[in-house]
């Protein structure tokens, strides 16, 4: 999956897309111990997890529309300074008010991965770093190092306790450690080049939302990821294991090994994310490699006993991720290369207020846990998001991913510009 002749720009981007995961996914496993710990009460802790992704959803969307004006890698930088703020703050700090406000405006989130500007950003300016036929791949490279970095993070978040710190002075060296992280990510996204930046800027029929003719493409694909995102929500890792353990009486340990081997096949399966775009392009592979994946969410809570359902469970992760890359690349070539950052970052908030919303109805749908309601209604809602964007998207193609065919023209949209 790796180019080795990827420029440097595409290098330095996949080691600060690593290297932010590590600190963010060390964040999320203390985030909640470390509220509930300074006398956050569950429903004051879940309104910061709420305040810190609608502060995501909003600065994803701003830093899309400002970026190709003022510049990816300044935003980078200013993204990146706020998770080094934001970490200072909760770790050094237990007035309520600053702490929230530090959840606002800050880049750190309670889900281990980046649900501020800055992934937008990194894929915009991958695709400008890079030609149209290496997209898939390099996204998907993108992706697995977030991936592995959040897991990496994970593990780190442990550290403190094998030094022999305990309670809040182990979250406390835990958010410390991600403003260290942050720091020496201020000094990579400063080495990244010009060529990160789109080569022509035109303002002529700019509208507010700073897109052209791919406005109408952008807003639809938005609205479908919030469905998308929202249905996520309602079936999150702690609720599934949740739901393990109240049905089927399952050990944490067992739990662990399940969600551990999700975690690896999700991974693993991005391997396969470039070679299926080529050979069956960018929708074919999104859809009926997600759709399968959603069904068989779906048909977990109809299972009559643990193994079955577990190992369907499991069995969806070879395919649930595997949309990512493509759906990416193919985004980023249907719009113009000075729109790409404004896409992303609609996109991506548009994702980020799903995720945000859904808490609030998975507590509802979760209120009889025997019933499993959530996992069904996850799994239906996804399948109609994945028909919505096959009906939406059909036959579009990424240039160069298959040397014998155009790039059609989607409704709503210009030919990319590359």
């Amino acid at each position: 999956m790796f180019g080795w002749g990827w420029p440097k720009a595409v290098w330095l981007l996949l080691a600060t897309a690593g290297l932010r995961h590590i600190a963010l996914g060390a964040i999320a496993v203390v985030l909640g111990l470390h509220l509930s710990a300074l006398g956050f009460e569950p429903m004051a802790t879940g309104g910061v997890f709420t305040a810190m992704l609608g502060g995501g959803a909003v600065s994803s969307a701003l830093f899309g529309l400002l970026a190709d004006r003022v510049g990816r890698r300044r935003l980078l930088m200013l993204a990146t300074a706020a998770l080094v703020a934001s970490s200072l703050v909760f770790g050094g700090s237990d007035l309520p008010a600053l702490l929230v406000a530090a959840a606002v405006v800050g880049a750190i989130g309670p889900t281990g991965y980046d649900t501020g500007p800055a992934l937008a950003l990194e894929q915009a300016a991958l695709a400008e770093a890079t030609r149209a036929e290496q997209r898939t791949s390099v996204i998907a490279a993108h992706t697995l190092l977030a991936m592995l970095g959040s897991g990496v993070g994970a593990l780190a978040a442990s550290a403190p306790h094998v030094l022999g710190l305990v309670g809040t002075e182990a979250y406390r060296a835990v958010f410390f450690g991600a403003a260290v992280t942050g720091t020496l990510l201020l000094v990579l996204v400063s080495r990244l080049p010009a060529t990160i930046e789109p080569a022509t800027r035109s303002a002529a029929g700019r509208s507010l939302l700073g897109l052209r003719h791919s406005r109408r493409l952008v807003l639809s694909l938005s609205g479908l990821f919030a469905v998308d995102a929202f249905a996520g929500g309602l079936a999150v890792q702690s609720a599934v294991a949740y739901w393990f353990a109240v049905k089927f009486g399952v050990s944490t340990p067992t739990l662990g090994m399940i969600f551990s081997l999700s975690q690896f096949l999700m991974a693993g399966s991005l391997l396969m994310a470039a070679p299926l775009t080529r050979r069956f392009g960018p929708v074919h592979t999104m859809v009926f490699t997600h759709l399968p994946a959603n069904v068989m969410l779906a048909l977990v809570p109809v299972m009559p006993s643990f193994p079955p359902a577990a190992a369907l469970f499991v069995a969806r992760h070879l395919t649930a991720t595997l949309d990512v890359p493509p759906r990416q690349a193919l985004l980023l070539s249907l719009v113009e290369p000075d729109e790409r950052a404004t896409a992303a970052g609609l996109t991506a908030a548009a994702r980020t207020a799903g995720s945000a919303v859904a808490p609030a109805a998975a507590g509802l749908l979760w209120s009889n846990p025997l019933s499993g309601l959530p996992l069904l209604a996850a799994g239906l809602l996804k399948s109609v998001y994945d028909l919505a964007l096959f009906a939406l998207l059909r036959g579009a193609r990424i240039v160069g991913e298959q040397e014998s065919e155009s790039l059609p023209r989607v409704p709503g949209t210009l030919p990319p510009g590359d």
